[in-house]
Formats: C-alpha cells, sequence, structure tokens
C-alpha cells in the first residue's frame, strides 16, 4: 500500500519528463533544419523547448524527492481520521 501514497506526484513527474523529452526531440528536429533554411518557426521550437524544460525539471526533481521521502503519513493515518 505504500507505493499508492505518492501516485500522484509520481504520475505529474513522469508526465513532465515525457513532454520535455518531446521538446527536446522536437528542438533537435528543429536545430538540424536550421542548418539548412534558418527560419523563425525552427528558432520557435528550441525557444520553447529550452524555456519549459528549464521551467519545468525543477518542480519535476521536487516531485521525485517528495516520491522518495521516507515519511508515509496517508499510510500511518489511522481510518478514522478520514
Amino acid at each position: 500500500m505504500q507505493w499508492a501514497s505518492y501516485t500522484y506526484p509520481a504520475l505529474t513527474a513522469f508526465g513532465e519528463v515525457i513532454m520535455c523529452w518531446r521538446l527536446l526531440d522536437m528542438a533537435v528536429i528543429a536545430a538540424d533544419a536550421m542548418k539548412k533554411k534558418r527560419s523563425d518557426f525552427f528558432l520557435g521550437k528550441i525557444h520553447q523547448a529550452t524555456f519549459f524544460v528549464d521551467i519545468t525539471l525543477p518542480h519535476t526533481l521536487a516531485s521525485i524527492e517528495t516520491c522518495l521521502r521516507p515519511g508515509r503519513e496517508i499510510v500511518e493515518m489511522p481510518e478514522a481520521a478520514f
């Protein structure tokens, strides 16, 4: 039952990592395309990925720390407390 006590931050962190990964994939494709032809669209993809990753990953790391901490208040709480 302990694994379920932090499913929300774990799923949030997973989603944020996947989003960063996909945006970085697009940024790599855009950087390769910029070698052939400079485009504001491709530059925008690179800036978008950079911004989102820089803003999101610190929050993701905090969510992961929450999942790894030893306290499990939800599990330790008596049923009558609900």
